[in-house]
């Protein structure tokens, strides 16, 4: 058995609500005892969202992926903030980051152990209830959350910085619901209010007018409150569902190396140069640390134009003026030039002696032909070593391309 306090610190003093787990299932216990763990809800206005699609499924290669994109479209230094990343589907992630300052005055406050996000904690707060799909609409003085949970995890997080007044009545929500624009929910999709206003009759109704749906209480055990204690409550929840959630303390923990190996960095510069190409490059060279302090230089900027600029750029950096030549990005090149047009899906490439051994898939076998011939007319020592139908009527090839065209 264990005991997991959540914490909510948006309500003064930080209520706690602390839940014991056991092998039967979980029940409200008094707080204020031992607990093996500690989770701090973190308010949703203090979050930024990203959510990224990304060509392979593992996570580590994610999270790489994923730091270097925030770091080129976040308004603050990738240095300045907390984040984390949870996986949504196969290839897709939510990325959640904050002000690390913010973050880091709550956590020296509160002392958790995990710093989660609000959204994921309506998201257990739900599935605890048994509900996967819903609409949790946050209705506090000073702000109003719209959090959309699909299959049991935030889809979609709209955050207004001012609360509905309930002197105001119907206009009050109807200036929220104009300004969130939200999508138009999906039949059978429930609406629930927390926060301190849920009670108030004049807004829950205009919502039930306006979203044409009743509007529900949050659901919470007896003796808890859905106007207060659904964020810590969904907090204290989350080693019920241990991949429902983000840990914006994991980096502060870890104090990982700010390093990215070249294998990952080359197959991010290719999905930002050829967004219709996935790639997924394994590739074995005694050069690698010399890519990949060159490559990581390189992606801080992203300031490349296109697979010559790249080149260019790429090839005048110490590190690989003192190791191999640019014959993988040449091949890149190539490869990402000839695919356009084409129905080409690249799955790996391997470096072999002076060449590379290219596998993937074509829409059609039209598609392959039409790609092993540009290919062919590019490199002279070009080989198709394997092609062959998939289960779904897909083309699979397998070409070894020569080292330079």
């Amino acid at each position: 058995m264990s005991v997991v306090v959540g914490i909510d610190p948006s309500v003064t003093p930080g209520r706690p609500i602390a839940v014991r787990h056991t092998v039967g299932g979980w029940r409200v216990v008094p707080a204020g005892g031992r607990a093996n763990q500690v989770v701090l809800s973190v308010p949703s206005e203090l979050l930024t969202f990203r959510t990224l699609t990304l060509p392979f499924a593992d996570r580590r290669r994610a999270e790489l992926v994923a730091q270097q994109e925030l770091s080129n479209s976040l308004a603050l230094p990738l240095s300045e903030v907390r984040w984390s990343l949870c996986p949504l589907s196969r290839h897709e992630y939510l990325a959640v980051v904050s002000p690390r300052h913010k973050l880091d005055s709550l956590a020296s406050s509160f002392k958790p152990d995990v710093a989660d996000a609000e959204p994921f904690s309506y998201a257990r707060g739900l599935a605890a209830a048994g509900i996967k799909d819903a609409l949790v609409v946050h209705l506090d003085a000073g702000r109003t959350v719209f959090c959309q949970v699909v299959n049991q995890r935030p889809a979609l997080v709209r955050v207004l910085l001012r609360g509905a007044n309930p002197q105001a009545g119907r206009d009050a929500v109807d200036g929220l619901l104009t300004d969130a624009m939200l999508p138009p929910l999906p039949a059978g999709v429930g609406i629930y209010v927390t926060g301190s206003l849920a009670g108030q009759p004049i807004l829950t109704k205009t919502l039930e007018e306006r979203l044409q749906r009743p509007v529900k209480p949050f659901p919470v055990p007896e003796g808890l409150s859905s106007e207060t204690d659904v964020s810590a409550l969904g907090a204290a929840l989350r080693s019920l569902y241990p991949d429902d959630g983000v840990d914006l303390l994991q980096h502060k923990r870890a104090d990982r190396p700010q390093w990215i190996p070249w294998v990952v960095a080359a197959g991010v510069l290719l999905l930002l140069l050829s967004a219709d190409l996935a790639m997924r490059l394994m590739l074995a060279t005694r050069h690698s640390d010399q890519y990949s302090v060159a490559l990581t230089s390189l992606l801080k900027t992203y300031n490349v134009t296109g697979m010559d600029d790249l080149k260019t750029k790429v090839a005048k950096l110490p590190a690989v003026q003192a190791g191999p030549d640019t014959g993988l990005l040449d091949m890149m090149a190539a490869v990402a030039e000839k695919a356009k047009g084409h129905d080409i899906r690249i799955l790996e490439i391997h470096q072999a002696g002076g060449g590379f051994h290219l596998v993937g898939n074509a829409g059609t076998e039209a598609d392959e032909e039409a790609f092993q011939r540009d290919l062919s007319g590019v490199y002279k020592d070009f080989q198709v070593e394997d092609t062959h139908p998939t289960r779904d009527s897909k083309t699979q090839f397998r070409f070894r391309i020569g080292g330079h065209p």
